[in-house]
C-alpha cells in the first residue's frame, strides 16, 4: 500500500441515510461527481456504488456484507457516509432515527479494515464526525487507515462544495491525500487524519490531560484496577509500591506497545 504519505483509492462506496425532507447530498455527489466523473474520464477500473439505507441495523449489515465480499472491491476502499451526526456527538443518526454510537460501529469498521490489511478510508459527512476517533480502543486493531470528518455542524451546501471538489480530484489523481489538499487550499471545515496522527496526538495529550485533578484521579483509579493487564514484564511491581511518575512511565510504554501492535499493520 505504501507509506502514510499516499492514499490510493480504487473503490468508492457512498452510503446515504437522510430524512425525507433532507437534500439528498449523497445521491447528488454520487451522480454528479463520482459516477459522472468516472464515466467522463473513463476510469472504468475504479469501482463505485451508492447504497441507500434507513437504519442502524442496515448500516451494520452493509458493512458486514462489504467485509464478506471484499474481493469484489479493489483496494483501497473509501466509504463515504451521508447521514446526521447526533446532537450529543455520540454517533450517527439514520433516516429511521435509530442511533449507532461510535463505539457500536467501531468493530464493524475494524473487521473491514483488517480484511483490507489497513486499506480502509472513512469519510464522514456528518455533524461532529470527528468525535469518532475519540472513542477508539487501542486494545483493538485500527478501524481505518485514515478518515475525513468535521468537528462541528456541517451543511448541505458545504458538503456538496467541499466533497464535490474532493471527489473530482480523487477520480483524476486516484489519491485521497492529494484530493483533500486541493480542497483544503480553498478552505474547508473537514479535516483529514490518518491513524498515525490520531494515535500520536492521543499519546502526547495524556500528560496535558493529567493536569486536571479530576482526570488524574480517574486515571489512577482506572490504572490500578487494570494494573495486571499491563504486561511489560513478568514481575510487574505492585501498584502501591510506585510513585505517580513511575506509574505514568509504565502506562505510556504499555500504550505505545498497543499502538504499535494494533495501528501499524505488518504487511503494509
Amino acid at each position: 500500500m505504501g507509506s502514510f504519505e499516499e492514499a490510493k483509492i480504487n473503490s468508492i462506496v457512498i452510503i446515504e441515510s437522510l430524512f425525507d425532507d433532507d437534500q439528498k447530498t449523497g445521491t447528488e455527489l454520487y451522480n454528479d461527481r463520482v459516477k459522472g466523473y468516472i464515466e467522463y474520464h473513463r476510469r472504468d477500473e475504479m469501482h463505485h456504488e451508492l447504497q441507500n439505507i434507513s437504519s442502524k441495523t442496515e448500516f451494520i449489515e452493509l458493512l458486514k456484507e462489504l467485509t464478506d465480499k471484499i474481493d469484489e472491491y479493489p483496494p483501497g476502499l473509501l466509504i463515504h457516509v451521508e447521514a446526521h451526526g447526533s446532537s450529543d456527538k455520540s454517533g450517527i443518526v439514520f433516516s429511521d432515527s435509530s442511533l449507532a454510537t461510535w463505539k457500536e460501529i467501531q468493530d464493524s469498521f475494524i473487521s473491514l479494515n483488517v480484511k483490507l490489511n489497513n486499506q480502509l478510508y472513512i469519510s464522514l459527512a456528518t455533524c461532529f464526525g470527528r468525535n469518532f476517533y475519540k472513542t477508539i480502543d487501542y486494545n483493538k486493531k485500527s478501524p481505518f487507515r485514515a478518515f475525513i470528518s468535521a468537528s462541528a455542524e456541517v451543511y448541505p451546501d458545504e458538503i456538496i462544495e467541499d466533497y464535490g471538489q474532493i471527489f473530482e480530484e480523487l477520480i483524476d489523481s486516484g489519491d485521497l491525500i492529494k484530493a483533500y489538499i486541493s480542497a483544503d487550499q480553498k478552505g474547508t471545515r473537514f479535516f483529514y487524519k490518518d491513524a498515525r496522527v490520531v494515535t500520536t496526538e492521543s499519546y502526547f495529550s495524556l500528560e496535558e490531560k493529567l493536569k486536571d485533578p479530576e482526570f488524574k484521579e480517574s486515571f489512577l483509579a482506572k490504572t490500578q484496577k487494570n494494573w495486571d493487564k499491563i504486561k511489560l514484564t513478568e514481575n510487574l511491581p505492585p501498584f502501591e509500591s510506585l510513585d505517580f511518575e513511575q506509574i505514568l512511565e509504565l502506562v505510556k510504554i504499555d500504550l505505545m506497545n498497543k499502538i504499535t501492535k494494533n495501528f501499524f499493520f505488518d504487511n503494509v
